[in-house]
């Protein structure tokens, strides 16, 4: 565990705690960059699928959306979670499913 933790750790490292920056746009751009990598493909296998799950309408989900939308990402319906889970995402393609278009 630990190790996939610095896993994480080493892909994340542009990220700093909030108060290191002058603006939300040079934040955001730390989220981009981490993004980049991750696009890249330099998130290590080990790791698998992630989820996130934002519940709620309010200002905090609102914000983390907004971030969220800074890093690569697929929309799964609920119902293919336990399957995205087990099998990661390749699993969905083979089935001829495509949520790289937002769905929500």
């Amino acid at each position: 565990m630990l190790h996939t933790e610095s896993e994480i750790g080493a892909l994340l490292q542009h990220i700093g705690p909030a108060h290191n920056y002058r603006n939300s746009s040079m934040a955001l751009q730390a989220i981009r960059d981490a993004g980049y990598e991750i696009a890249l493909g330099m998130m290590p296998k080990s790791i698998g699928p992630l989820t996130f799950v934002f519940t709620g309408s309010g200002n905090v989900s609102q914000g983390g959306q907004e971030v969220f939308q800074e890093l690569p990402h697929e929309y799964v319906p609920p119902e293919m979670l336990k399957k995205v889970a087990e099998h990661g995402c390749e699993s969905l393609a083979n089935e001829g499913v495509n949520y790289r278009e937002e769905i929500f």
